[in-house]
C-alpha cells in the first residue's frame, strides 16, 4: 500500500517486510517523468537503509555520459573513479 501523508515530504509503502520512504514530489514527479528515486527502507529488525534507485532511461543516460573524458565533466558530478 503506497500513500503520502499531508505534510508529509514522503510517499510511504508498506509491505510485510519493509516500510520504504520515498522522496517524490507530487507536483512533478509521475510515472513518466521520474528518472531517480531517493528512499529510506526501514526493516523489522529496526535498521535503516538509504537507497536512490534509477530508471532503466536514467542508467542509460549516466552510462552515456560517464563515457566523456573526465576533464571534460564539471565539478561535482559523480561517476566511476579514475584511479
Amino acid at each position: 500500500m503506497a500513500f503520502m501523508g499531508a505534510g508529509d515530504p514522503y510517499t510511504t509503502v508498506t509491505e510485510r517486510t519493509f516500510v520504504a520512504r520515498l522522496l517524490l514530489d507530487p507536483r512533478t514527479d509521475t510515472v513518466d517523468t521520474v528518472a531517480n528515486v531517493d528512499a529510506f527502507v526501514d526493516l523489522p529488525d529496526g535498521s535503516t537503509w538509504a537507497r536512490t534507485m534509477f530508471s532503466i532511461d536514467e542508467v542509460g543516460r549516466l552510462l552515456a555520459r560517464w563515457k566523456e573524458p573526465v576533464r571534460m565533466r564539471t565539478a561535482g558530478t559523480f561517476g566511476p573513479s579514475t584511479s
